[in-house]
């Protein structure tokens, strides 16, 4: 069955979404305005497209591998419609809260600037797979360039691709997480067999060709990373203090984000004479805050061991390791702060926003990588008495529909 379909808007996972007799399609590739030519199977799915283009906001991927690569997903939209659509669907998301406030125009990094990125590689017989997956599905797209990724990542695809098929002789399938901090490559290698003395002496190698600064692996059970290779001082520099970093550490995924970030968790703050920094990781607000009495908290042991190397000497700090899923500071422990910042994982900080909720800290402020879970936290923050000044949109994964916020309470 052939239908020609309106497309009314672009939804919130990228899409063109059309309605026909009442049922929504959504179709990849379109935006508001277009119209597309569909063929359904006998179950009403979508089996081809045509785009025909005429609606606003159209552009030329300039990527070889979109639309295959999931990595990008909107490259075919104009920066100033792509800006626009992800500020509406924020302040859609928000409103069917209700949770009313001011939201901030989004901040985008550049293109080429995401220092972070986790690759997956197959093994195909005597040669290999490096790459994203491929939208909607697990096989691999071969990158040969990116137009995401800082130059020196894209450099080192084709030496690791040269050196994973005789890495890989009893494995399958890994995942390489890549991080560049201030010139020097940090590489961690997920999953596979443990490396034996041949796989050692081969990535030592290759770190010493590849100029990578270290080299560990960890199994996929997310267990600590063991260095394999370590040849140069991998460090992350923050306005107040550097971290020595742990193999694999958790870093934004580009400068230009992190000091977007750190820069409006810094305004928020102000000169709160106290500070508790929960979900604090290795640091990356606490280090952003001019010194003062502070509380950083973290259920990341490796995390909280590099930053209270950072902190050493610091007067009036409190680095403590503490799993605040599990075990949230209460109301009463908050009471003394006179500002409390949170950044949890993608889940959201349920537990904790509601001792939050329940404290009597004058200022709150909520970073998020989830919109779902920030307005779940929202909610129960502005239901203690709380009320959302201003939201900010930081946008490190151009061209996705990823996001990240800073909520200021």
């Amino acid at each position: 069955m052939r239908l020609t379909l309106q497309i009314e808007a672009t939804g919130k996972q990228g899409d063109g979404v059309a309605l026909h007799e009442g049922k929504p399609f959504f179709v990849p590739m379109a935006l508001a305005g277009d119209k597309a030519s569909v063929e359904l199977d006998s179950h009403g799915n979508l089996v081809s497209v045509t785009i025909l283009p005429t609606g606003k906001g159209h552009a030329t991927p300039e990527c070889e591998h979109f639309p295959q690569c999931g990595g990008c997903k909107m490259q075919h939209m104009e920066l100033s419609a792509y800006t626009a659509w992800k500020h509406h669907f924020v302040v859609r998301q928000l409103q069917e809260n209700g949770l009313e406030t001011t939201v901030n125009q989004p901040i985008l990094s550049p293109p080429r600037s995401r220092r972070r990125a986790t690759l997956a590689a197959v093994r195909q017989g005597k040669s290999a797979l490096l790459g994203f997956n491929q939208a909607r599905s697990h096989q691999v797209v071969d990158l040969r360039t990116c137009s995401v990724l800082r130059p020196e990542l894209v450099a080192l695809l084709r030496p690791l691709r040269a050196m994973l098929p005789d890495y890989m002789a009893d494995s399958k399938q890994l995942d390489i997480r890549l991080t560049l901090l201030d010139g020097v490559m940090d590489m961690v290698i997920i999953g596979g067999p443990t490396p034996e003395m041949h796989e050692r002496e081969m990535l030592g190698i290759f770190a010493e060709r590849a100029n990578i600064g270290r080299i560990s692996w960890r199994k996929w059970d997310k267990s600590p990373a063991e260095p394999i290779a370590h040849r140069l001082p991998v460090r992350a520099h923050f306005e107040y203090g550097t971290v020595d970093m742990p193999p694999g550490g958790f870093l934004q995924a580009t400068k230009e984000g992190e000091e977007a970030l750190s820069g409006l968790v810094a305004a928020a703050v102000g000169n709160a004479a106290s500070v508790a920094d929960l979900f604090c990781g290795i640091g990356t607000f606490a280090l952003a805050i001019s010194p003062r009495p502070l509380t950083a908290v973290d259920g990341d042991g490796a995390a909280i061991k590099a930053l209270q190397r950072a902190m050493q000497g610091r007067a009036k700090t409190n680095i403590v390791e503490r799993n605040l899923a599990r075990e949230p500071l209460t109301a009463s422990e908050l009471n003394g702060f006179k500002a409390v910042i949170f950044d949890p994982p993608r889940d959201g900080a349920k537990a904790q926003a509601q001792e939050i909720a329940s404290s009597k800290v004058p200022k709150v402020v909520a970073v998020s990588c989830d919109l779902n879970s920030f307005c779940r936290d929202a909610k129960l923050l502005q239901a203690g008495g709380y009320k959302l000044k201003e939201v900010s949109i930081i946008d490190q994964f151009l061209w996705s529909t990823h996001v990240e916020l800073v909520g200021v309470f």
